[in-house]
């Protein structure tokens, strides 16, 4: 979280030139460093669910949405569907922890319902 609009629009333009860079990347391959997962795919795929369902919003990181990358929507996917997964995932915890605690950005701590964006 930040108050002041210069490091904003820093953080948001480098947070899009890696993104834009790993859908590059993504579209000669499954995974991020080749043809098995490794733990880097691991921790963008946390971090990609977290911008789909919170920072996109909460944090106004939302130059592009998930809809606009499809290399990235179909890694989220891809990485969603891998055995054992699915069970450790949950959405409506990721949302509940970020809205509910952070008063600064949502001082109702109102939970939102969406987005409706299947996995």
């Amino acid at each position: 979280m930040t108050t002041s609009q210069d490091v904003y629009e820093k953080a948001y333009h480098q947070y899009f030139a890696v993104y834009d860079e790993l859908e590059q990347r993504l579209c000669n391959g499954q995974w991020i460093l080749g043809d098995s997962v490794s733990l880097l795919d691991i921790r963008f795929f946390v971090a990609l669910l977290r911008w789909v369902y919170v920072y996109y919003y909460l944090f106004k990181v939302n130059k592009k949405s998930i809809e606009e990358y499809p290399h990235l929507k179909a890694f989220l996917h891809r990485f969603y569907l891998q055995d054992g997964v699915k069970d450790t995932v949950s959405i409506d915890g990721i949302k509940k922890g970020y809205y509910s605690n952070m008063e600064k950005l949502n001082p109702t701590k109102v939970v939102p319902l969406g987005p409706d964006f299947d996995l």
